[in-house]
């Protein structure tokens, strides 16, 4: 009987623990700017401009424990990094800019 209650509190265990229904809300703001911009990071997406008219749905197309790697359309790279809450936003030929924001988990 107590090797059954394990079990059954182990797998409610898993699968309270996945992504399942994730929807991350983050505040990120460059150091040369004054206003934040909200992204939200759901369970195979992230969100541009999130609450916004602007907003934008992106794929995730990378996801490991350490970073979520998002590209758009335009070849526009979203690299957000769990531990440190940190995005990386880099943008293709011919602008080839990098922009590091710090990001702060709202929700």
């Amino acid at each position: 009987m107590r090797k059954l209650l394990s079990i059954i509190v182990l797998g409610l265990l898993i699968i309270g623990c996945s992504k399942k229904d994730r929807m991350d809300i983050l505040s990120c703001s460059d150091p040369n700017t004054t206003t934040p911009e909200l992204f939200a990071v759901g369970i195979d997406f992230l969100i541009i401009k999130y609450k916004t008219s602007q907003q934008k749905q992106i794929s995730i197309d990378d996801e490991t424990n350490d970073k979520i790697i998002a590209i758009d359309t335009h070849g526009l790279i979203f690299t957000f990094y769990k531990r440190t809450k940190g995005m990386i936003i880099q943008f293709p030929e011919p602008i080839s800019q990098t922009f590091t924001l710090k990001c702060e988990k709202i929700n």
